[in-house]
């Protein structure tokens, strides 16, 4: 039987080299590295954005050939809190089994809670985070969030696991400042479909600023929209007509003969809900951020940082 505690994890991996993004590789690893846990297949994502929507994942399946205990990460037999520092370190993570045919959280920031984990009921009356039975075999998840979603996360034991982040490009169109508003416009794309899962995913920072009160600000998108036109098509019918004195003339009257109907396009700024069009592979956004300011004396001045999906553009 194996117990297997946080502090323990992260000394090992320190004396070792080994650097990863989150402790439960950190667990995997170790686990593995003393020769109770068994890895026969593993499937990963290979590039994700570490978002609610596109969490990067990482699979597991995996016999054990002893009882292994895993410990809540601030769980130490020394009462020492376990703090993670890691040169690629995630916004969060978390880890899953296959249960049925789903899966089911295990948190290992506490205490198991019910026999998906390995206690013998829901009391949470254990003290480990889960357990691994001798000659069973099993399959986990762990679906990891990146702070910034163009980020590579490597995890360097083997086996290896690289999620490569979502490539940009992007380019600076123009930016200009008035009396009571400072304007960004700027042009970006990505290789991957972008499921925006909240607002929060486009945000911006000002900065450095002076004589600059920041009243609020919002993103526009340059479009060409597509609208109906229902259009009359005139037409002209004409008689002659003879005075009374004998003069011939000729009197036309205008009519509409028929109605013409198609889309028309015309380019326009909209205001952006990145909720309701989300960012399609490899197609071009032209984006206007706009701030809203008092109107003051003299000059005024700020940094405009444009942030997306954690992504902040260096101007």
């Amino acid at each position: 039987m194996k117990r297997i505690y946080a502090d323990t994890v992260k000394k090992k991996a320190l004396l070792s080299g080994i650097t990863a993004s989150g402790i439960i590789f950190l667990y995997i690893w170790y686990t593995v590295n003393i020769g109770v846990m068994v890895i026969t297949d593993y499937r990963f994502s290979e590039q994700c954005a570490g978002t609610t929507e596109d969490p990067c994942w990482a699979e597991y399946d995996f016999y054990v050939n002893e009882d292994v205990f895993w410990y809540p990460v601030e769980h130490s037999p020394w009462g020492r809190a376990t703090p993670f520092n890691f040169s690629q370190e995630l916004q969060s993570w978390s880890l899953q089994r296959s249960w049925g045919s789903g899966w089911r959280n295990i948190p290992l920031d506490r205490a198991c809670t019910g026999t998906w984990c390995g206690a013998p009921d829901s009391s949470g009356d254990v003290e480990y985070s889960v357990v691994w039975r001798k000659g069973k075999n099993y399959t986990i998840r762990v679906l990891g969030y990146k702070k910034d979603f163009t980020e590579d996360i490597d995890v360097s034991f083997n086996p290896k696991v690289t999620w490569t982040g979502v490539n940009m490009d992007y380019e600076l169109i123009d930016f200009k400042t008035g009396i009571t508003t400072a304007e960004m416009i700027f042009k970006m794309r990505i290789d991957k479909d972008y499921l925006v899962s909240n607002k929060e995913d486009f945000t911006s920072k000002f900065e450095s600023a002076k004589n600059f009160n920041l009243k609020g600000w919002e993103y526009y998108i340059y479009e060409n929209e597509s609208y109906q036109v229902n259009e009359s098509i005139y037409d002209r019918k004409c008689n002659n007509e003879t005075t009374k004195n004998g003069t011939v003339y000729e009197v036309c009257t205008s009519f509409i003969s028929h109605w013409n109907n198609y889309t028309a396009y015309r380019d326009k700024w909209n205001k952006y809900d990145p909720l309701r069009k989300n960012i399609q592979k490899d197609e071009w956004l032209i984006l206007k951020l706009v701030a809203k300011k008092d109107a003051v004396l003299g000059s005024s001045s700020v940094d405009i940082v444009p942030e997306i999906g954690g992504f902040k553009f260096p101007w």
